[in-house]
């Protein structure tokens, strides 16, 4: 097969458009539970980098439904602890194991080899469940060895300059070891959160008609899952130890995700340039 000689992962002017973004206010956090997470693993990352601590906290898993903002408060913490975008390392998993990109295990290696030549650096790993999966589900030797690759490398990280994020939609999926050696943070926004972002959205697109009928589904759709949120809340490993993958299914087909919202506005937005256009 005809391999590609292609950087395994993206920084500087490769997220310039993220920095961009975050700078002049189109992308944003909302949400106290948000802000929270994102202050508290910056003020962990920091407090590490200044105090020279070399065998802290090795990582930080971000895990829970499908378009939370698992990525986004990612790039927060890059951003406002100065390390987007020139030394910020966005890798997605997925191409990692694309094995006609090169060898898979080769390429995680360089990632973390060229962390280490820049100094100060932040590691996000997304949809880490596309290449990280338990090895009990592997299939072919390049998965359990790739898996060994990573564990080898969170243990050599020196968290006085290094920082490991790693986002999953599944984590039930993901090898255990890697959870076990990751500090976890889990995502579930909250109903007064989503409707923040309604109505933002909402401001943007100038379409502030549709609000009621919006919130309202945001809102059924809330209830039905208000239990099984309360309890993840209240114990995470409800989610991140569930090897079954029942929970996880349960909130991506049914919480409403923010990724879920904004399908809904698009869908009304399109309708009404349709209607004014026709």
């Amino acid at each position: 097969m005809y391999e590609v000689e292609e950087k395994p992962f993206l920084s500087g002017k490769d997220l310039e458009f993220i920095y961009e973004g975050i700078k002049q206010g189109d992308r944003i956090l909302l949400g106290e539970e948000y802000n929270r997470i994102e202050a508290q693993i910056r003020l962990m990352i920091r407090y590490h980098w200044k105090r020279g601590i070399k065998e802290g906290v090795k990582g930080y898993l971000f895990f829970g439904p499908p378009g939370t903002g698992k990525t986004l408060t990612a790039f927060f913490i890059a951003y406002r602890i100065g390390a987007l975008p020139n030394r910020t390392f966005y890798i997605d998993v997925g191409n990692i194991a694309a094995k006609y990109f090169g060898d898979p295990e080769k390429r995680l290696r360089r990632v973390f080899l060229e962390g280490k030549n820049l100094g100060r650096v932040i590691y996000i790993f997304d949809d880490a469940e596309s290449a990280f999966f338990s090895r009990r589900l592997a299939k072919e030797a390049w998965q359990y060895s790739l898996v060994a690759v990573m564990l080898h490398e969170i243990d050599k990280i020196d968290t006085s300059k290094e920082a490991l994020i790693m986002t999953t939609n599944m984590p039930e999926l993901l090898d255990p070891a890697i959870k076990d050696r990751l500090y976890p943070v889990v995502f579930i926004p909250s109903l007064k959160t989503l409707i923040k972002y309604i109505d933002w959205r909402l401001e943007q697109l100038g379409i502030p008609e549709i609000r009621e009928e919006i919130v309202e589904k945001v809102k059924v759709m809330y209830e039905d899952v208000k239990e099984d949120l309360k309890n993840i809340e209240n114990n995470p490993e409800i989610l991140l130890y569930d090897e079954t993958g029942d929970v996880s299914r349960l909130l991506r087909e049914k919480m409403p995700s923010i990724r879920r919202i904004e399908k809904m506005i698009i869908a009304k937005f399109a309708m009404n340039i349709i209607k004014k256009e026709a």
